[in-house]
């Protein structure tokens, strides 16, 4: 077989507390009919988590497919989004996809067929991204699944809309309709955009696919089977409110990173308004502000929060063309200053010169002999 650099697929495999069901994943794995496989599994410091035992289960399952393989251990729980990142660093392949240690391939063609698709992608496509079929504990497929995942006619529309519609789609949508684990990459362009933005701990796909697609790329849909999805997992698990603060916490944080700074150029005035609504309302929900109470009273009465929040982007407004002023008003006063520094140098270059000059012209009067006026 072939194992040139130029065809290997990576696969990173993202883990963390899932004893029970990382087998599924590797398994999924290791069974690829793809010709050249780079398997990477990145630990997020999973209590009682043994590296040794990872690497024993690929070695007696590996076929002569798999290229090469790394089980990272990290010794402190570093968050989804690092671990992440650290996991792709570790890629060399062609092309990479992701995908968490509790979900699982759902067939053993999933790699062939990325190949297949990422090879006929334009320039501004980053990758492709397939279907996600929610399953339960045994990776049974859930005929009514509770998670909200795109439908077929999304997934479709998404995939024809230029990169600008597919960031206004994510911004209205409130999170990610483009799944990271259901997706692969063309490891080149992907690495563009990497590392994925740490200022969120949990939340890696949503900003990654609002950054692209802010920048002229975008995902297109391919017609595969990707991923069994065990519903319940880190992204879904929010009964703990520690975890449910800091998730909540990401959310904000993505609205302050990827969406809000960039409105006034892409939305109009009341799809602004709808925007600083949500991100009102979820900072409300972690108790960031001083005055939660009003807030929350707001939040609830839409006119009201609309007639705020248009304020709000008045006062921003205003704001930004004051600072503007100041700046004009900086830049005038710095040209005065370089102006009378110059003088003031040449003021001083001239007193210095006449320093120097007077005693001499002084000397030379004292000097010269005085012609008295002749008498008649």
């Amino acid at each position: 077989m072939d194992f040139q650099p130029n065809n290997v697929f990576s696969v990173s495999i993202v883990h963390f507390n899932q004893p029970d069901f990382w087998r599924d994943a590797v398994s999924s794995v290791l069974m690829q009919d793809y010709p050249a496989i780079q398997l990477v599994f990145s630990d997020d410091a999973s209590p009682g988590f043994d590296k040794t035992e990872v690497e024993q289960f690929i070695e007696n399952n590996k076929l002569d497919n798999l290229v090469s393989y790394t089980v990272i251990a990290h010794k402190e729980n570093i968050g989804t989004v690092r671990n992440h990142n650290l996991g792709d660093e570790a890629c060399i392949g062609q092309y990479v996809t992701h995908f968490a240690a509790d979900d699982a391939f759902a067939s053993k063609s999933v790699l062939s067929a990325y190949a297949s698709a990422l090879k006929t992608i334009p320039d501004d496509a980053l990758g492709v991204f397939g279907r996600i079929i929610p399953c339960d504990r045994e990776l049974a497929p859930i005929a009514k699944p509770k998670v909200n995942l795109p439908s077929e006619e999304e997934r479709i529309a998404v995939s024809e809309m230029t990169a600008d519609e597919q960031y206004r789609h994510l911004v209205f949508k409130h999170g990610s309709r483009i799944p990271m684990g259901a997706s692969a990459f063309i490891r080149e362009r992907y690495s563009a955009f990497h590392p994925l933005d740490t200022r969120m701990k949990f939340i890696e796909d949503w900003p990654f696919f609002l950054n692209i697609t802010r920048n002229g790329h975008r995902m297109l849909f391919a017609d595969i089977d990707v991923l069994m999805y065990r519903a319940g997992g880190i992204s879904q698990s929010k009964d703990a409110d520690e975890f449910r603060k800091s998730y909540l916490q990401d959310l904000v944080s993505v609205y302050e990173t990827s969406i809000i700074p960039f409105i006034c150029n892409r939305f109009d005035d009341k799809e602004q308004t709808s925007i600083l609504c949500t991100y009102l309302t979820l900072i409300n929900r972690i108790d960031a502000v001083s005055n939660s109470e009003k807030l929350a009273s707001i939040s609830i009465d839409p006119d009201m929060m609309f007639r705020v929040c248009k304020k709000l982007l008045s006062d921003a407004r205003s704001m930004n063309n004051w600072i503007g002023e100041l700046q004009e008003g900086k830049d005038w006063l710095e040209k005065q200053y370089y102006i009378l520094t110059e003088q003031n140098q040449a003021l001083q270059n001239e007193i210095k010169r006449m320093k120097t000059s007077l005693p001499r012209k002084i000397a030379r009067g004292l000097t010269r002999p005085i012609k008295m006026p002749k008498t008649k």
